[in-house]
């Protein structure tokens, strides 16, 4: 089966996000989308407070703010250290039991991975879809990962319940985490939806800069 999944979800505990855990549920249902991950900044705190007997599939997760970079990981229940470099993030992730993805790649006004140190950590995925970035980034992540042989997911980094699902990830997978986490790393997986508006990222940017802390 394909299942429809946002990989890339912010909730109140990031930090920079207004999204309550229920409201994240509540979106992703009305978007249909299969399931989501929950990936907030450098903690796993919202896992504890989300239903078990959701009807989406909810991956745990988390993005680590690495020495170089933002890294997504995804199947972890535990925080990773932040300030880490690149490649010891990536195996510590690994060292838990979760999958390994580089978010918008390349992107200005983002903390983002180069080209050089997406090369050399090699991670699991990367992330070439991103709802909060525009076209042109998408295409050189995109280049990277052709060139890399890696696959190719998608997420909204939504921060606001409506950016929920505006891009997603196709998996061919079951309906379950082990399933999912083995999709992503084996290439069973496609990235859909849209980038940013420029409209919409400009928005984005002027929140940012109203709340003067975080990264959006």
């Amino acid at each position: 089966m394909t299942l429809k999944i946002d990989l890339h979800v912010h909730t109140i505990y990031s930090g920079d996000s207004v999204t309550t855990p229920a409201k994240a549920l509540k979106e992703a249902k009305r978007k249909r989308l299969d399931g989501i991950a929950i990936t907030d900044h450098n903690t796993v705190e919202a896992h504890r407070v989300i239903p078990t007997d959701s009807e989406l599939l909810v991956i745990p997760g988390i993005e680590v703010s690495s020495g170089e970079g933002h890294i997504l990981g995804l199947g972890i229940r535990e925080p990773v250290e932040a300030g880490l470099s690149a490649a010891e993030t990536v195996r510590r992730i690994r060292q838990l039991g979760g999958v390994a993805i580089v978010p918008h790649p390349m992107a200005p006004l983002k903390s983002s991975l180069s080209r050089v140190a997406v090369m050399r950590v090699k991670p699991d995925a990367l992330e070439t879809l991103n709802g909060s970035t525009c076209s042109f980034i998408s295409k050189k992540g995109m280049n990277l990962a052709l060139r890399l042989r890696l696959p190719q997911t998608g997420g909204s980094d939504s921060h606001y319940p409506s950016e929920i699902g505006r891009a997603y990830t196709l998996i061919d997978a079951e309906s379950s985490l082990d399933d999912v986490l083995e999709a992503v790393k084996t290439g069973r997986v496609r990235p859909s939806g849209r980038n940013a508006s420029l409209g919409e990222m400009f928005r984005r940017l002027g929140r940012k800069a109203k709340r003067g802390k975080g990264s959006v």
